[in-house]
């Protein structure tokens, strides 16, 4: 069997993988010509889609046999992403019957387009030659793989209070953070004060995070703190030292979903100083 394989993961969180099989050798009937790529042809269904950002780079590998290459014949391996010209990245002749060349090859894309692309396994071989590759029945399986190199490991996304508020019970309204390029998971949510805070169970501030909809709709609660001494409050901040927003909900970010913020004051409230509200989010 041949399979080709895509690894969107790396990192703390493994690997995750999609595979497409060949159930049997495939004999290429397509003849290449001298243009770089042109005549290539699928090798069955073997193909995978991923899902890239902008100007985002996969790794793309083969590492196979021909379960039959005549003497004197050629073949080729290659591989097309989208409608795009066919690569050819190997090139096999033999001088002797009934010999089973590796074919072999890895290389990085181009840069890509952000959304989702089909990579297929490409082969040619060269007029009336037999060029069969193997589906695991005489050899080992070929294995065609494209590998996506997606960390897992924890990002952030700042927004800077650039200045204290200018009286006690001055709001900071609702606003962007951050939007989802792909779908993405809350882990965590704090700010970092540039000064002190003294905390009050009466006149106090509540410091909320939510998800809403690409169209700016369906608001949900992600995390939420007050600056009250009691019932879950942050108590006394102090300068250049993280308060955690508390137990996070709503966490699964889609793409195109948004991360929104805004501080609001209960009776007399509070001057809440300047700082950077950071939210840190993996890559699902």
């Amino acid at each position: 069997m041949t399979y080709i394989t895509t690894i969107t993961g790396t990192g703390i969180n493994g690997l995750e993988v999609v595979s497409s099989t060949l159930a049997a050798n495939f004999t290429v009937t397509t003849v290449y010509s001298n243009v770089p790529g042109a005549g290539m042809a699928q090798v069955s269904t073997v193909e995978c889609v991923v899902n890239t950002l902008a100007n985002e780079q996969v790794l793309i590998s083969f590492t196979g046999n021909t379960a039959q290459l005549n003497s004197g014949d050629e073949g080729l391996i290659g591989y097309q992403i989208d409608s795009g010209t066919a690569v050819v990245c190997g090139y096999n002749s033999v001088a002797s019957a009934n010999y089973y060349p590796p074919i072999n090859f890895t290389v990085m894309s181009a840069p890509l387009a952000a959304g989702a692309h089909t990579i297929k396994l490409m082969a040619a071989k060269g007029g009336s030659d037999t060029f069969i590759i193997s589906g695991g029945s005489n050899l080992q399986p070929s294995v065609f793989q494209v590998a996506r190199f997606k960390s897992k490991i924890s990002r952030m996304a700042p927004d800077k209070k650039v200045a204290d508020d200018a009286g006690a019970a001055n709001v900071t309204v609702e606003h962007i953070i951050f939007q989802a390029q792909e779908a993405v998971t809350v882990t965590k949510a704090f700010y970092l004060p540039d000064a002190a805070l003294t905390a009050d169970d009466t006149n106090y501030a509540t410091l909320i995070v939510y998800r809403r909809d690409s169209s700016g709709g369906t608001q949900a609660s992600i995390a939420s703190k007050t600056t009250k001494i009691t019932g879950g409050g942050s108590n006394d901040w102090t300068a250049f030292d993280g308060v955690d927003l508390g137990t996070l909900t709503n966490t699964a970010i889609a793409a195109g979903q948004v991360i929104t913020w805004e501080i609001t004051k209960t009776l007399a409230g509070v001057v809440v100083p300047a700082g950077t509200l950071q939210i840190e989010y993996t890559v699902d």
